[in-house]
């Protein structure tokens, strides 16, 4: 294993650790926002939960893309890239689709 691509586990796995982090924070924001909405009675708190359930999601999805992510050369992500861009532009018919990818 190079020097490089070890640098990038380990700097995937820090990433991880920080949404997972992020992850349970925003499963307490839920909690409490679903909790309270049904003791208050209140559909704009519970829509509020919902809407935090939505960011706990993509704690979820950001943790798996960089397990995915994290432990690809740099090339292989950059193809894996081009075939995301492209299959947007086909199915979404957009004229122009920016897929950023940093190097670890």
């Amino acid at each position: 294993m190079t020097v490089a691509r070890a640098t990038g586990r380990v700097r995937a796995a820090a990433i991880q650790r920080v949404f997972l982090g992020l992850l349970v924070a925003n499963l307490a924001v839920v909690g409490a926002k679903v909790v309270i909405g049904v003791t208050a009675g209140s559909l704009s708190v519970l829509g509020d939960g919902m809407h935090s359930s939505v960011d706990a999601l993509n704690n979820v999805l950001f943790i798996a893309l960089t397990r995915f992510a994290g432990g690809l050369p740099v090339e292989q992500a950059h193809a894996i890239a081009d075939l995301v861009e492209q299959r947007l532009r086909n199915e979404l018919h957009l004229d122009e689709v920016v897929v950023h990818i940093e190097p670890c």
